[in-house]
Formats: structure tokens, sequence, C-alpha cells
């Protein structure tokens, strides 16, 4: 199998940290400044919790839910890869 520049790259993981605290919108903040500039990483949070986040602060910034993290480099320029992890709700 041939190595591309996608592949070639592995993701960084990002923890999503405190629910209240300010991981969120450091994490979708710092999509927006790397997605063309750095290697990919994704985010193991709470999918829908990080959409809420972004429309609060009134960033336009496309979730998409990932099963794995090998997906995170083919969507990473795109759209922020998300490993689920579903916080209960309140």
């Amino acid at each position: 199998m041939a190595t591309t520049a996608a592949t070639a790259l592995r993701p960084l993981a990002l923890t999503m940290g405190e629910p209240a605290g300010v991981g969120g919108e450091l994490t979708l903040r710092a999509w927006i400044s790397a997605r063309d500039r750095t290697g990919p990483f994704f985010t193991i949070d709470d999918p829908d919790r990080l959409r809420a986040l972004a429309s609060h602060l009134g960033i336009d910034i496309p979730v998409e839910e990932i099963t794995d993290p090998g997906e995170a480099a083919a969507l990473f320029e795109r759209t922020l890869p998300v490993l689920a992890e579903r916080l209960p709700a309140p």
C-alpha cells in the first residue's frame, strides 16, 4: 500500500478535559487555526457538546464523528474529527 501525506501523519488526540472548562473552546479555536497549517488532530469529546458550544460562540465549524483515530487525517482539513465520548444528560 502506498503511503500518502494523509496516511503518513498520525493524528494527535485531544481530550475534552473538564466538560465545564475551556478545553472545548480551545479545541474549536485550535482547529480553525491549524487545519491548513499543521498535522491532523482529533478530539475525544461529545460531538453534540462541541456543536452547541460552537453555535454559542458564533463559530461555524463542521464536526464529524469518527469511530477510529485513523479516520482523522483524511477529514481534518474540512471537518473537526471527534471520537465520541457522550456525556450524560444533566
